[in-house]
């Protein structure tokens, strides 16, 4: 009987070990996110960010083309002003950031003989969120919807 009792107890002893090794042995790590893939499509975000020490609201719609085409239609107002808009389009690249779930992104521009270009982190939240500076983008549906 307590020959049994050992080979059930290794047994599950090395069943415990090949589980925590499989469970804990791999985290998500900065590398892992596909970015280029995860923000290719358009996205949409209405949120609050302060701007040059200044609160503004903001209301932004993102497309990020396989391409490597983007447009940003960027609209914002501070306390009780009328709306501004940014229309702004060009290039695009994104790279895994240094966090987990990041993603650095780097968007191009090329007009009256200049070129502009600006790198942002993205946080990715969940499959269709991310966040850029504290507000979040959710994915637009194919219907023209979130998610």
């Amino acid at each position: 009987m307590l020959l049994d009792w050992r080979c059930t107890m290794k047994a599950h002893i090395a069943a415990l070990s090949i589980i925590a090794v499989l469970g804990v042995g791999r985290t998500a790590g900065a590398g892992d996110l596909d970015c280029a893939a995860f923000l290719t499509g358009a996205w949409t975000g209405r949120g609050e960010v302060e701007m040059f020490g200044t609160k503004s609201e903001v209301d932004n719609a993102y497309t990020f083309g396989a391409d490597g085409s983007f447009r940003t239609i960027n609209r914002y107002r501070s306390q009780d002003a009328d709306w501004s808009e940014q229309d702004v389009s060009g290039t695009w690249t994104a790279m895994s950031g240094t966090d987990a779930g990041s993603c650095e992104v780097r968007m191009e521009t090329t007009g009256d003989g200049m070129t502009a270009s600006t790198t942002t982190t993205y946080t990715r939240v969940d499959d269709d969120t991310f966040s850029p500076m504290g507000f979040r983008m959710e994915r637009v549906g194919q219907d023209g919807d979130g998610g």
